[in-house]
């Protein structure tokens, strides 16, 4: 067993499953579910539920989301380190899922904004630290995180970080890659490398897993359907994914994290990782949710 500290967001996502395009300005039927979420918060239960011993350090409100989190964390085999802010509420994101099982998020991050460095950086214990790179996205919340990351690196913590969301990387390339030089693996998909790389459309797969290779000891690159490869300097490992039938994709590479980490940091054997990483995010997307739990409420 591994004793892991998680850095990152938690959420309560409300998940609104569609089968028709968006009406603007008008109605389209749905169907409405809540369930915990947050990557960090879902890498988390993952890992718990692999038998880890696993710390959450994240930021809530005083409110009943909080206390929900904080009771299904702990019921998982958790350990939620949460700061609590009163005057602000709980993050909130609406995931609006399409006939795909493509998920779009409209995140509300509440109270993780306000995570402090002094409770990141008192916090982390451990064998391992993960960081999901929402909260480097945040100017608040940014210095914390890379104090959290030294701290860790001066203790001989083995350390990991997910690059979490494409969109916002393109923005904040600066100190995500600050971040990745603590990095011992780094958790990325294709279009969060390119937006991190500024790499442009027509560059290759395989050139772009060559830049990609730069960022940390390991890169893990998921693909989607197509599974995920691992890379370590000249190495490549492939892993496939298992024809699924996708219901929701929401969590899915936070689970990828959480299956990897659990295998790799017991013996080091990164094809072995990749497996269980890949099998668990093919668990996710065959239902709603993002994470390992059978208790999504419906509306």
């Amino acid at each position: 067993m591994s004793s892991i500290t998680v850095i990152g967001d938690v959420m309560m996502d409300i998940l609104a499953r569609i089968s028709s395009p968006i009406a603007h300005g008008s109605d389209a039927p749905a169907l409405i579910s809540h369930a915990m979420g947050g990557s960090a918060c879902n890498t988390a239960l993952w890992l718990a539920v692999q038998g880890e011993k696993v710390r959450l350090v994240s930021a809530v409100g005083h409110d009943d989301s909080a206390q929900l989190i904080h009771q299904r964390c702990e019921s998982f085999g958790v350990d939620p380190q949460f700061e609590v802010f009163p005057s602000v509420a709980t993050g909130t994101c609406i995931v609006i899922i399409d006939e795909t099982g493509e998920r779009t998020m409209l995140p509300d991050s509440g109270a993780n904004i306000f995570l402090s460095q002094g409770w990141c950086v008192n916090k982390i214990e451990g064998d391992h630290l993960h960081v999901s790179a929402y909260p480097l996205f945040q100017p608040s919340t940014a210095p914390g995180v890379l104090a959290a990351l030294a701290q860790a690196r001066t203790t001989g913590m083995s350390i990991s970080l997910d690059l979490a969301s494409s969109a916002p990387l393109e923005s904040h390339r600066g100190i995500v890659h600050e971040a990745c030089k603590y990095a011992d693996v780094v958790f990325t998909n294709e279009e969060e490398a390119r937006a991190l790389l500024a790499s442009p459309s027509h560059e290759s797969r395989q050139v772009l897993h060559n830049r990609v290779s730069q960022l940390a000891r390991i890169t893990v690159v998921k693909q989607g359907p197509q599974g995920a490869v691992a890379i370590s300097g000249d190495l490549r490992i492939a892993a496939p994914a298992p024809q699924v039938h996708v219901v929701d994709t929401t969590g899915a590479g936070d689970a990828l994290a959480a299956g990897f980490l659990a295998t790799w940091l017991k013996n080091g054997d990164l094809n072995a990782a990749l497996e269980s990483g890949v099998r668990i995010a093919t668990e996710v997307v065959g239902r709603v949710g993002a994470g390992p739990y059978a208790d999504v409420t419906r509306d």
